[in-house]
């Protein structure tokens, strides 16, 4: 395989080092490429055992519990971005606050890449969020709550509020809920703790994905001197690559 290397900087965005392209063994320079390219080639390997110089770096978000309240079933918990990029990438308040709130959570404190915040399992149970659409007009009440074994029953009085009483359902069945019974425009299902906040944590996941940057690779300057002195094109070991090839958004080294 081959990496194409820019030779010099192209434009603000392809610097002189940066990887442009991967190719396969036996193609060379072509045309006025020898202009702006130089070639490293490691023999005998596949493109696939780089694909990753091409990829998007996208935000890693982690949830870790630092409290839980079985009394009231209240989850406090921290929301961090693991892979921030000088900056780029970090978790906010104004940010991640609206999110938080849909599921009637309340953010309890934050800091640079740190938001803390209150999740009450009844209340997310019956939040805007949940549903998909505004509930105000649904009248929830809890009848039961079993802190040791983790659930809520939970009564959605409907009488007031025309919709379908199948797409009721159907917003219940989607997140894995029970449905105890339902008649007379009263539905009831249960919910399971433990279940509702995982539910809440992969929908800010997903509502909040993003990219960070775009994977940058580059070689040093000196790397691309040393390949221009051999006639644009020069042999490298697989090791001797990786010890080289350095992650612009992260700079990290290629594998580590």
């Amino acid at each position: 395989m081959q990496f194409l290397i820019a030779k010099k900087d192209l434009n603000i965005h392809n610097l002189k080092g940066d990887v442009i392209e991967l190719r396969a063994s036996g193609y060379g320079l072509v045309g006025k490429e020898p202009d702006s390219f130089v070639l490293a080639e490691i023999q005998g390997l596949a493109i696939r055992e780089f694909e990753d110089c091409k990829r998007d770096w996208r935000r890693d978000l982690q949830f870790s519990t630092i409290n839980h309240n079985t009394v009231e079933d209240i989850y406090t918990l921290k929301l961090y971005a693991t892979n921030s990029n000088l900056g780029k990438g970090e978790v906010s308040k104004s940010e991640f606050e609206p999110h938080i709130t849909k599921w009637n959570g309340t953010i309890v404190s934050d800091k640079q890449n740190e938001v803390i915040f209150n999740l009450d399992i009844f209340r997310a149970a019956v939040s805007g969020a949940f549903w998909d659409f505004d509930p105000r007009n649904i009248k929830f009440a809890q009848t039961n709550y079993d802190g040791i074994a983790g659930f809520h029953i939970i009564e959605a009085d409907y009488s007031m509020f025309n919709v379908n009483p199948t797409y009721l359902e159907r917003y219940v069945d989607r997140h894995g809920y029970s449905i105890i019974n339902h008649q007379d425009k009263k539905l009831v299902y249960r919910v399971e703790s433990s279940l509702t906040k995982d539910i809440v944590e992969k929908n800010i996941y997903q509502k909040t994905l993003t990219t960070v940057a775009k994977r940058r690779f580059s070689f040093p300057e000196s790397f691309v001197d040393e390949i221009v002195t051999e006639g644009g094109k020069k042999t490298f070991s697989k090791s001797s690559i990786e010890a080289s090839l350095t992650d612009k958004s992260g700079q990290l080294t290629y594998g580590r």
